[in-house]
């Protein structure tokens, strides 16, 4: 989000989406998922029972690069957006678990 603060960086983010062109769409997500896939190996054992450390972890990815594109839009926001993830992802971590 800090790194979307900045406009040319910020905007170069915004632009890449498979709409861009069909070359590009075999690369595009690859970040994303690799992500995705650090970010599940740290809920492994971390989220409450019954909760997909995968599925949390798609589910963080799209809202950050949600936020990104909102930061890209409005710096402004940049603040309130980092609040915000951090408040939810504290909060799915501290959900009681049965485990």
């Amino acid at each position: 989000i800090d790194i979307c603060a900045e406009p040319k960086i910020g905007r170069f983010y915004m632009m890449i989406s498979p709409a861009l062109s069909p070359l590009l769409e075999p690369v595009v997500g690859e970040g994303s998922a690799y992500t995705a896939k650090l970010i599940e190996a740290d809920l492994r054992g971390k989220v409450p029972a019954g909760c997909s450390p995968a599925a949390c972890a798609v589910l963080i990815v799209g809202a950050s690069r949600e936020a990104a594109i909102a930061t890209v839009r409005d710096p402004a926001r940049r603040t309130a957006l980092m609040t915000a993830m951090k408040a939810m992802v504290r909060a799915l971590l501290s959900a009681k678990t049965s485990r």
